[in-house]
């Protein structure tokens, strides 16, 4: 059994192994001369002394300027990959979010909002929005804001049905068949008109 053992990854193949090693000298001079383009991303065994750890890391070939160069593609590559994910994520619950009573609310005007683009009346981006109804409804975005923040998320769109004026106050009128989308991160565009 081996003393010593690395997960290692192959950085040209992204192809994952474990390098083991009969003893702590042996794998000290394998780290000194580690080879071309293999990274070490750390030892298996989680019960290895902390002073032997700290001198195999030391021991450790950095890595030269084409490793850092293939570390800095793999870096954003997988980056481009999980903003390409998340981008899906979002429209693909955005579109799962669009409101299907909405349209069975004959007598609702239906508003739309956007991060940085403001509120505006579906299909009529230049009607004229009651100035109470449009701060009831960017309350209700800021609302939904504050729920998300503790995860590191904003509302990025809101689909807000808002009832006829017999249905009360300006509040009291977003039917419950609003909806809203978040994105990660936090944004540096405020919720406003």
């Amino acid at each position: 059994m081996a003393e010593v053992a690395f997960e290692i990854r192959n950085m040209e193949t992204q192809q994952q192994g474990v390098a083991e090693f009969a003893d702590v000298d042996t794998a000290r001079r394998w780290l000194a001369e580690r080879p071309p383009f293999v990274e070490v991303l750390g030892p298996v065994q989680q019960d290895l002394d902390p002073a032997v750890e700290k001198s195999l890391r030391e021991a450790m070939r950095p890595l030269d300027e084409a490793e850092l160069a293939k570390r800095q593609e793999l870096d954003d590559a997988r980056e481009a990959a999980r903003k390409a994910e998340l981008e899906q994520m979002n429209r693909q619950a955005w579109a799962e979010s669009q409101p299907v009573s909405m349209s069975g609310q004959a007598s609702a005007m239906v508003l739309k909002w956007e991060r940085g683009k403001g509120l505006e009346v579906e299909g009529d981006p230049g009607q004229r929005i009651p100035a109470d109804l449009a701060s009831a409804a960017l309350e209700w975005i800021r609302e939904r804001d504050r729920w998300v923040h503790s995860r590191r998320q904003h509302v990025a769109r809101a689909t807000l049905a808002i009832l006829p004026e017999s249905a009360g106050d300006a509040a009291d009128r977003i039917a419950d068949t609003s909806q809203f989308a978040t994105m990660p991160g936090f944004s540096d565009h405020e919720i406003g008109q």
